[in-house]
């Protein structure tokens, strides 16, 4: 191993640390316990919660809510309607035997989102805060991680909170307007990693570890950002602030797997290598094809 490969492992080793004693901390564990409680909803019914209540985040019954989570429903709020299942039985005559079959039916009740409840404030997760300054290096990127990922970059108008999006459609990546010069590098590299890893159009090609990133968002959400912070890193750009609470918002169920730990090692490479090829360019390096083959 290289001594610039040596510093990635690091840089990773820092991520990791970073990460699990903001997930280890009290409060986290206060937060996931409090989590916990809240009743998980089918499919069919989170289509009728959105169709009913597109800004719900967080729904529970009427009863829930107040012996739970100390918090109650106030006066005039409109339910939202969803299907609760229930069991009954069916007496039936099977030649000379009578038995009873136990049958499932559904029910109309109602939920609530806390948005149209008061009381007791909930545990949260420290807040991501987008960071702050400039950056000397995000003018001479853009170019670069176009060539890269062959997405073409370009400002948004994209609604608070969100930072950045990749379109694999059109071959684009967007990023806020609105961010300062430091997190809109740090977007940048976080989207390039999800245009490099993360396209699963060519059916054939795909692993069985690519099948996993597909189906969860959370894992790929955690590639990008790690990537994002190794790259900031070995370039003397701290985003711990915001990384480290970034993925752990999307740790809950996940570990760092080994297999998502070697590609986000070879992916930072990749960008260090394109992004300053005097100082990190080394022949084992992948170029985007070999990474795309390899991984």
């Amino acid at each position: 191993m290289t001594e610039k490969d040596q510093a990635i492992e690091k840089l990773l080793a820092t991520l990791q640390d970073g990460v699990n004693t903001l997930t280890n901390s009290e409060t986290y564990q206060k937060y996931l316990k409090t989590m916990a409680h809240f009743p998980s909803y089918s499919a069919r019914n989170c289509l009728l919660i959105f169709t009913q209540c597109p800004h719900a985040t967080l729904v529970a019954g009427y009863k829930t809510w107040k012996r739970v989570f100390h918090r109650q429903v106030r006066e005039g709020e409109k339910g939202i309607r969803i299907l609760a299942p229930y069991t009954y039985k069916v007496s039936k005559t099977i030649g000379f035997n009578q038995i009873e079959e136990r049958r499932t039916g559904y029910r109309s009740i109602c939920v609530f989102d806390i948005s149209q409840t008061d009381g007791a404030d909930l545990p949260a997760l420290p807040k991501a805060e987008p960071l702050c300054g400039g950056c000397t290096l995000l003018k001479e990127s853009i170019p670069i991680l176009e060539k890269l990922t062959g997405f073409t970059i370009v400002p948004a108008p994209l609604k608070e909170g969100q930072m950045g999006e990749c379109w694999f459609g059109d071959h684009r990546i967007y990023y806020n307007e609105n961010l300062e010069e430091k997190h809109i590098f740090k977007t940048l590299l976080h989207e390039s990693t999800h245009a490099l890893l993360h396209d699963f159009s060519n059916r054939s090609k795909l692993t069985s570890f690519d099948r996993t990133l597909e189906m969860q968002a959370d894992l790929r959400e955690i590639e990008a950002e790690s990537v994002s912070f190794v790259v900031c890193q070995a370039l003397g750009i701290d985003t711990s602030s915001y990384s480290f609470n970034y993925i752990a918002s999307y740790k809950q169920n996940h570990e760092f797997l080994q297999e998502s730990l070697q590609r986000i090692a070879r992916t930072s490479q990749l960008l260090l290598q394109a992004l300053k090829p005097e100082l990190f360019a080394l022949s084992s390096y992948p170029s985007k094809t070999q990474l795309q083959n390899t991984l």
